[in-house]
C-alpha cells in the first residue's frame, strides 16, 4: 500500500474544557484535491494551525512523507514542504509582485529552490502580466492570486489553502480553482477549506466534513453530498 503524502491521525486539540477539534483522522495523496468542509467553528483553521506547527497537538500524530511532523516549528514543516495561502492576504504593499513572490520562494522545500521558481510560480498563479506591478495596487481577487503565488514559490509538495475564493466573482474562482488544479496536476496534494459548496463538489478528489471539532463524513463528493449526517449538520435541511 502506499504511503499516502498526508496522514492525520486521531488530531486533538483542547483549548481547556473546549475540544476545537476531537479524535479527527484523515489522510492526503500526491496529485489529489481533499476540502476539508463545515460550519463556521466546526475546528478547520485549528485544523491547519495544528498541521503547520502554529499550534501545538494536545493529542494524536501528523506524519507527512513517511515522517512525523508533530511538535516540529513552522519554519521546519514549511522545509520539508508544507506551504499555507491564507484567506487574509498580507503582501508587502510597497514590493511589486514579483518581489512578493521572491519572498515566497525563500521559504519552504529546499529540494525544489532554483533558477525559474519565481516565474513558474507567477505562471501558476496567473499573476506573469502583472508581475512588476505594485502590491498595494491589486484587487481583491488579485491579491487572492497573490497569496497562491508565494505558496507555489515555496514548491510545496503539499498545499493548505484557506477559503481561497472567499468574496470572489464566478470568473475569479475558476481562475483559482485552475491554479489550484493545476497545482495538483504536477503532483503536489491540495488540503482546501472553502465554504462555496458547488466548488468543493467541482474540484475535489475527495471531501472531509467536520461539525462541532469531530469528523462525520469522508468520501468521495459524490457520497459526502448525499449523506443525511452532512445534509442534516453542513447544508441546512433536515435528513430524511
Amino acid at each position: 500500500m502506499t504511503t499516502p503524502l498526508l496522514d492525520v491521525m486521531g488530531l486533538s486539540r483542547r483549548f481547556g474544557e473546549l475540544a476545537a477539534v476531537d479524535d479527527v483522522s484523515f489522510t492526503a495523496e500526491a496529485g489529489r484535491i481533499v476540502s476539508l468542509i463545515g460550519p463556521n467553528g466546526a475546528g478547520k483553521s485549528t485544523i491547519f494551525n495544528l498541521l503547520t506547527g502554529y499550534l501545538p497537538l494536545s493529542r494524536g500524530s501528523v506524519s507527512f512523507r513517511g515522517r512525523r511532523i508533530d511538535g516540529m516549528n513552522t519554519c521546519r514543516i514549511a522545509e520539508l514542504g508544507i506551504a499555507r495561502a491564507f484567506q487574509i492576504a498580507r503582501p508587502f504593499r510597497g514590493l511589486s509582485v514579483r518581489d512578493n513572490v521572491k519572498v515566497g520562494a525563500l521559504f519552504g522545500n529546499r529540494d525544489n529552490r532554483g533558477l525559474g521558481v519565481v516565474d513558474e510560480a507567477l505562471a501558476l498563479a496567473g499573476l506573469t502580466e502583472l508581475a512588476d506591478r505594485p502590491a498595494a495596487e491589486l484587487t481583491i481577487g488579485q491579491l487572492r492570486k497573490l497569496e497562491l503565488g508565494r505558496a507555489f514559490a515555496a514548491r510545496p509538495h503539499l498545499l493548505l489553502a484557506d477559503e481561497p475564493l472567499a468574496g470572489l466573482v464566478p470568473a475569479e474562482s475558476e481562475e483559482i480553482l485552475a491554479s489550484l488544479k493545476a497545482l495538483a496536476a504536477r503532483g503536489a496534494g491540495v488540503l482546501l477549506v472553502e465554504h462555496d459548496m458547488p466548488a468543493v463538489m467541482k474540484v475535489s478528489d475527495r471531501v472531509v466534513v467536520l461539525e462541532a471539532g469531530r469528523l462525520i463524513a469522508a468520501g468521495r463528493p459524490e457520497e459526502v453530498n448525499r449523506d443525511p449526517r452532512v445534509i442534516e449538520a453542513y447544508l441546512g435541511q433536515e435528513a430524511p
